[in-house]
């Protein structure tokens, strides 16, 4: 006869009836975790990726808004281009961005003066009250393969490309 135990008054259980029940459960636990592994790397690997897209959308900005303050500020000054010294501003700022990746193109006004000239080299210039806008563009490589199906999602926001623009108005 297999030994019994009376477990907190509620009668006598043999012993033999639990081992076998466990016997039966026997691979389940890692059967679930096998099933649900693919979902949980999933989830991690898209918070990793969506990070690394966050900081390099958060640190595109930060260039560009340096850029347009600089563009802003250089109109009077002799010898340097205000466009190109805010080109040079964005690609200064960039930190951790890989500057051969990053585009900066020349910047675009509106108002009265239009040009990315000195003003003191040629006519129409740069005009306080003009309004510039500066732009970069930096890839986007934030695809997460779904595990259910192997498909790949393309996550970043326009198509495949990081856009910032700053837009200022020059003093």
């Amino acid at each position: 006869m297999k030994p019994s135990v009376d477990i907190a008054g509620l009668g006598r259980v043999r012993l033999g009836a639990q081992r076998n029940l466990a016997r039966g459960e026997r691979g389940t636990q890692l059967f679930e975790f096998a099933m649900a592994l693919p979902v949980l790397l999933a989830i991690l690997i898209g918070v990793i990726y969506g990070g690394i897209t966050f900081y390099d959308y958060e640190t595109l900005m930060g260039a560009v808004a340096a850029g347009a303050r600089t563009l802003a500020t250089t109109r009077n000054i002799k010898g340097g281009n205000p466009c190109t010294l805010a080109q040079s501003m964005v690609q200064a700022s960039a930190g951790a961005l890989n500057s051969t990746s990053l585009t900066v193109p020349t910047p675009t006004f509106s108002g009265s003066g239009g040009s990315c000239c000195p003003s003191s080299t040629c006519t129409g210039g740069l005009v306080s009250g003009d309004t510039g806008t500066v732009t970069a563009t930096y890839p986007c490589s934030f695809k997460v393969l779904l595990p259910p199906f192997f498909s790949v999602l393309d996550l970043c926001p326009k198509g495949d490309l990081l856009t910032s623009s700053a837009t200022v108005v020059i003093e």
